[in-house]
């Protein structure tokens, strides 16, 4: 779980430095929020930055050397290039204070510097993660799941762990991921909220997966669809759903088999379950283009 959680912390981080270095450069040299590349923490706008850390040297160059340089970066959208070159040639500068431009280009290049780093590093656990995840013995079945893939996968993995002791039910799963709410109660009232005892990083990544499987399983799309139906809010409803996976991940995980969609779609169906009344009732909003919903709707 190390590495998940440590690269978390460190993307976390790429967000905090990639916010300086947005308000850093609107201090002296807005037009490279604009210019620089599509995200100011991806390679291109990093490259851009270091080699025209000023508005002056940037003015400096000949548009078919900017012009080239997009080109080498992998930008080819000829469109999104020439935009940003008419947007390079009209410009005027914010302020001729050399003070002020040597100072905050000290800034934004310290920034450059970190992001790049941060880059490499974030790359290198990516790999080493897939090299773990891979390797797993539960691949199998947490890569059964919709929505896992190469960011959830190893993140669901290392929160369960591999002791199938270790959660004597899927109550304490869900305790324990902090996607099971607390009841309250004093006296003749009782109020329900989300559970603050619990890791951040864990709830995070079963919340955030649990609202991704609405993109990739018919039956989640149409329980959420429910839930906001019912008065929920976006986040509530996707806790719910969240409560619903972890019964199902628990299961699967503690019984050491696969999750099949059709066949759970099936078991709704055999149980009369309000969500198959929902898919029919909303085929554009429930439609997902994929192998479960064209077998489900034959």
């Amino acid at each position: 779980m190390l590495l998940t959680e440590h690269r978390r912390k460190l993307v976390d981080l790429r967000v905090k430095l990639t916010n300086e270095l947005r308000s850093c450069l609107k201090s002296y040299y807005p037009l490279a929020c604009e210019v620089a590349g599509d995200k100011l923490n991806e390679k291109l706008a990093l490259d851009f930055l270091a080699r025209w850390p000023t508005f002056e040297k940037l003015k400096r160059s000949r548009l078919t050397t900017v012009r080239s340089f997009y080109t080498r970066g992998n930008s080819r959208y000829s469109k999104a290039i020439e935009k940003r070159l008419n947007a390079i040639e009209r410009a005027e500068p914010v302020t001729g204070d050399p003070v002020i431009v040597e100072s905050f280009s000290m800034q934004m290049l310290a920034l450059v510097a970190q992001l790049q780093k941060l880059r490499e590093t974030i790359r290198e656990y990516d790999r080493q993660i897939v090299r773990t995840y891979a390797s797993h013995a539960d691949v199998a079945i947490i890569s059964s799941f919709p929505a896992t893939g190469k960011v959830f996968g190893p993140r669901l993995i290392a929160a369960l762990g591999t002791d199938r002791n270790r959660f004597n039910s899927a109550q304490e799963l869900e305790n324990y991921s902090g996607i099971a709410p607390v009841t309250e109660r004093s006296g003749k009232m009782h109020w329900v909220h989300r559970r603050w005892k619990c890791s951040n990083f864990i709830r995070q990544s079963f919340h955030e997966w649990a609202g991704e499987t609405r993109k990739h399983s018919l039956w989640a799309r149409a329980f959420y669809i429910q839930a906001r139906e019912k008065g929920m809010g976006h986040h509530q409803a996707v806790r719910a759903l969240g409560y619903k996976w972890n019964r199902i991940l628990y299961r699967c995980w503690k019984e050491r088999v696969p999750y099949d969609e059709l066949h759970y779609i099936s078991v709704l169906k055999r149980r009369g379950s309000g969500l198959i009344k929902i898919i029919a009732e909303h085929p554009d909003a429930i439609r997902l283009n994929g192998p479960v919903e064209s077998q489900f709707l034959r």
